[in-house]
């Protein structure tokens, strides 16, 4: 089995054939790491899948009235139980599609779009890389698609 480790400011990793295990720095903001992880490794398309602790979460929810999404921030340290998403491109950049399921205590569970939040402790992903671009685009109308372009 061949493998390799990696290293970046905000986090170190281990390359295991086509797949990463991704640890991000105390004190580290989610988004920022894997972002530099992303553009580093020239990540294109993938999914990501994580857990940890984690604090000054910003979490995005859509409002079952107004179909509008509004902002949370949350500051206590939550178990981060479940971060999962996707990693693609929109103009050039790497976009993080993550989901997030928070214990804020023994009976209190929360879930939204994670925006960002700060590793309190230890926070580690698995990143398995796409052979395709993953590539997101708005029409005129503001709506949302995807598609895949060929990365050879």
């Amino acid at each position: 089995m061949k493998y390799q480790f990696l290293y970046g400011s905000r986090w170190m990793a281990r390359k295991i054939e086509n797949t990463y295990i991704i640890s991000i720095n105390d004190g580290a903001s989610i988004i920022a790491a894997l972002k530099d992880f992303v553009q580093t490794q020239k990540i294109k398309a993938g999914k990501i899948s994580g857990v940890g602790v984690i604090n000054q979460v910003l979490l995005r929810f859509l409002s079952p009235f107004g179909k509008k999404y509004i902002e949370g921030k949350i500051n206590a340290t939550s178990d981060a139980s479940d971060i999962s998403g996707n990693i693609s491109e929109n103009e050039g950049k790497p976009m993080l599609h993550l989901h997030v399921v928070l214990r804020l205590s023994e009976h209190t569970v929360l879930d939204g779009l994670l925006m960002d939040g700060k590793v309190r402790g230890k926070a580690e992903f698995i990143l398995h890389p796409m052979e395709n671009q993953l590539v997101i685009s708005k029409n005129k109308k503001g709506l949302t698609s995807f598609h895949l372009n060929s990365l050879n």
